[in-house]
């Protein structure tokens, strides 16, 4: 299949977990993808998976949270590739985990620099090079930890929250140049599973839940690459600044899609 042919895709963390997964399904449908990873070892094998089926990549060691870093991947991906006109907001952190009083203070607020911060960023960069081409997608890559609360991964879900919102506020501002940003929440047996299920003081039930996906695999994983690539395709062009889950139905999402947005539905919004 072919149908993001003529699309460059940025997919950030794209050296592993559901990053990589985007970055190898985004090129098989046609476009062309840089990543970006703090480990050079991890991006470089994701451009290898992608060129090795024909596809084109470049792979990018840069800091999410970090303005010049960033700065320096979008030229060297522009300039590999031509302009982004996909960006899949993916790098996170999920660490520190446990009591917020308890964890290191430094790191809970590094936590929102990659989470929040780094989407912030990325958007700013790309934003302009879309508005001339006056098309683009933003996929600012969220949890269902932004409407859960989560005790033991408080910073975790309240950046996700954080994120799913500023989606909304600044998914209208862009309509008018053909740019539409999304929240999406996907799941699957990732680096962050692995630190879920062997993290003191996880919770035991979440524990053993976790070591099942990573043993047997989750099959959500796959949804949540489907689902990305539904949005990425257009499919859900219509619910701009909303929430788009992994287990939601594509054909529902699109039948419904009048009444979703009359009902400002998929939101952080509160109901009086």
């Amino acid at each position: 299949m072919s149908d993001l042919a003529g699309t460059t895709a940025l997919v950030t963390g794209g050296g592993s977990g559901l990053g990589r997964d985007f970055a190898v399904a985004l090129a098989a449908r046609g476009a062309a993808v840089a990543i970006t990873g703090r480990q050079q070892e991890n991006v470089l094998e994701t451009q290898r998976i992608i060129e090795q089926a024909g596809g084109r990549c470049i792979a990018l060691v840069a800091d999410a949270s970090d303005t010049q870093s960033v700065r320096h991947a979008l030229l060297n991906a522009t300039d590999a590739l031509g302009a982004i006109n996909l960006l899949v907001n993916n790098a996170a952190l999920i660490t520190p985990m446990g009591l917020d009083w308890e964890v290191d203070a430094t790191e809970w607020w590094h936590l929102f620099e990659v989470n929040l911060r780094g989407p912030f960023l990325h958007a700013r960069e790309v934003i302009p090079g879309m508005i001339s081409q006056g098309h683009g997608r933003i996929v600012n890559v969220s949890s269902h930890g932004a409407y859960v609360p989560s005790t033991f991964a408080a910073a975790y879900a309240s950046s996700k929250a954080a994120l799913t919102h500023w989606t909304s506020c600044i998914a209208p501002t862009l309509i008018p140049h053909g740019i539409r940003v999304f929240s999406f929440g996907p799941v699957g047996a990732t680096g962050m599973t692995r630190k879920m299920a062997g993290q003191d003081g996880t919770p035991e039930d979440m524990r053993a839940r976790h070591l099942k996906h990573l043993e047997h695999g989750d099959p959500r994983q796959q949804k949540s690459v489907d689902m990305l690539l539904f949005i990425a395709s257009g499919g859900a062009d219509a619910l701009y600044g909303r929430h788009i889950s992994w287990d939601d139905d594509p054909k529902w999402l699109t039948v419904n899609a009048e009444q979703i947005v009359a009902s400002d539905l998929l939101k952080l919004t509160r109901r009086i």
